[in-house]
């Protein structure tokens, strides 16, 4: 028995260094009631494997991995939110690091204690709470958080006591930074401060929120959308990276084009274009 065990803690290890075979998240909810997946929600890919409280990861690239947390929304269910990590020289970035603090703490933990990587940079998308809700452990560690400027503000009128950094002129051009990642702000939609985040090496573009998964039969929460903007935000982002093999949305499963498909949703809905502001 101490084998297996031995044997199956090994084959753990090697799945979250990116080598082998993978963990299933099944396999790990029979190792361990505190890492139970969602079971009629949707992860980013299959399989992922658990980090921590509610967090999920898997590779998706050299040096790249997405990870899903779950969290409770407004009407008590939980819900599952995607976000990034990337690993560079001087350390990783996290996009969006989850729900809550002990979410953005367990990604911290397996950046420095698994990938040998800790985190040195983040990155927020805009301030509702599946996105801005881990900041605060990165915070007090003294991890740059960077975002719009808007974003800044909304979370401060918010309430918010910990706020995000705000990137210099991102709202009216890309900001590349120098760890290999580029923010854009393509203009309002699903909130007045949505951001993408490109990552050129992968041919990868995170949507966040603003891009909706293919399996979406709705654009979801709209509360704090700008419906006008909207069609032309999702355009802008198309057109600004027309070489993208992968869009990672906000919530659900990868596949397909999200972006085409939230154009669709969005016209169905009669939602209309504005005219074109270029990138």
């Amino acid at each position: 028995m101490r084998i297996i065990r031995a044997a199956a803690a090994l084959i753990t290890c090697l799945f979250l260094l990116g080598i082998g075979t993978p963990v299933t998240s099944t396999t790990a909810q029979q190792k361990s009631d505190a890492f139970v997946p969602p079971t009629a929600l949707e992860l980013a890919i299959e399989p992922m494997a658990p980090i921590g409280d509610s967090v999920w990861v898997a590779k998706i690239g050299e040096g790249l991995w997405v990870f899903t947390a779950t969290g409770a929304i407004s009407s008590g269910a939980v819900f599952p939110a995607n976000g990034m990590l990337l690993e560079t020289k001087t350390g990783s970035v996290v996009v969006d690091p989850g729900w809550t603090a002990a979410q953005s703490k367990a990604l911290m933990r397996w950046a420095r204690e698994t990938l040998h990587r800790p985190v040195a940079k983040a990155v927020v998308t805009h301030s509702h709470s599946d996105r801005m809700g881990g900041i605060e452990p990165l915070a007090e560690a003294g991890i740059p958080v960077l975002a719009l400027g808007r974003t800044r503000e909304l979370a401060q009128k918010a309430g918010h006591t910990i706020l995000p950094i705000a990137v210099a002129e991102l709202e009216t051009k890309p900001y590349r930074d120098p760890d290999g990642f580029e923010l854009y702000f393509p203009g309002a939609g699903h909130t007045p401060d949505n951001i993408v985040v490109n990552f050129p090496a992968h041919f990868l573009v995170f949507g966040g929120c603003l891009v909706k998964s293919v399996t979406s039969a709705d654009l979801g929460n709209l509360a704090d959308a700008v419906m006008t903007e909207y069609p032309g935000s999702i355009e802008r982002v198309m057109r600004a990276y027309p070489k993208r093999r992968i869009v990672v949305p906000g919530h659900g499963s990868i596949a397909g084009d999200p972006l085409a498909h939230t154009l669709k949703l969005l016209r169905d809905l009669g939602a209309a274009t504005p005219p074109a502001r270029e990138r």
